[in-house]
């Protein structure tokens, strides 16, 4: 009867490798598989909607300056989605650069409305915007930009506030801003494509500046845009800085904000949407929790 000689001291070293080497490898794999990347806007409600709902579920966010930054960590593959309003979302992943996709709007993410932005004490100005802006809906002209920026298939999704039709034919407070040739400020961060953005000739466009134009026209005023980044810009409205006097910036108007800014009546609806990369398996947000 033959007997089994035991191993040897060489194999067993061996086995004991090998067997380290998978527990490692299996270790790596559970981890990547629990953590996922989402970019997003530093400071926005996009940042704060992830902050809130996806960071306590172990999903990393990762805040970038502008819009556009977002979406240049994800074709970099920096990120494996970006969540951003819903228009910048639409505009970026047409764009074949970004080799990206919309998934659409998030569920059970809060609509947002938009407002133009003023430092506090400058309800004459905003008066004045407000009564300018109903002039600009009631001619033609807003929907005429919102199909030319946002959706030439659709008509707009009025905010609730702006419904009335005014009568005045011109802006009773236009002399207050436009005499002695007055030259309104408004400040703009201008990566966030189609609302606000830098053509290749370095000229500001977008449908916020397009609109504020018309605002301007309507009350007889100069108007000179200001590239802000965005932290910058909510610092200069929330301390009165005196660098501009308003903002054009799809800033959404929320509680918090309205403490240390005055906005205007809401002038754009918006909800949060996910983009991700072409051909990724992230359906949702909740697929962003076990995705890789």
């Amino acid at each position: 009867m033959k007997i089994a000689k035991k191993p040897t001291r060489l194999l067993i070293t061996a086995m004991a490798l090998l067997m380290a080497l998978i527990l490692v490898l299996a270790g790596c794999g559970k981890s990547a598989t629990q953590v996922s990347k989402v970019g997003v806007q530093n400071g926005t409600t996009g940042h704060i909607w992830c902050k809130e709902n996806l960071a306590p579920k172990g999903i990393i966010i990762k805040a970038y300056p502008g819009g556009q930054d977002c979406f240049t960590a994800l074709a970099a593959g920096e990120v494996d989605a970006v969540i951003i309003d819903g228009p910048v979302a639409g505009n970026y992943t047409k764009q074949a650069s970004y080799n990206a996709e919309n998934r659409g709007s998030i569920a059970g993410a809060d609509t947002e409305n938009f407002g133009f932005a003023f430092p506090k004490g400058s309800d004459t100005l905003a008066a004045a915007v407000n009564q300018s802006l109903q002039h600009v809906i009631d001619n033609g002209t807003y929907e005429a930009l919102y199909k030319q920026f946002i959706d030439d298939k659709n008509a707009p999704v009025m905010p609730s506030k702006v419904t009335t039709t005014t009568s005045v034919a011109q802006n009773p407070l236009a002399h207050v801003i436009a005499g002695d040739a007055k030259t309104l400020t408004v400040a703009t961060d201008a990566t966030f494509a189609p609302m606000e953005f830098m053509s290749s000739s370095n000229e500001f466009q977008g449908f916020d500046i397009e609109i504020m134009k018309a605002i301007a026209k309507d009350m007889g005023a100069e108007i000179k845009f200001v590239n802000v980044p965005w932290d910058a810009l909510l610092t200069g409205l929330s301390t009165k800085s005196g660098e501009f006097d308003m903002s054009a910036s799809s800033m959404t108007i929320t509680a918090e904000r309205e403490k240390t800014i005055l906005f205007s009546n809401p002038y754009f609806v918006s909800v949060q949407a996910l983009a991700v990369p072409k051909g990724s398996a992230i359906k949702t947000v909740d697929d962003l929790v076990g995705n890789k």
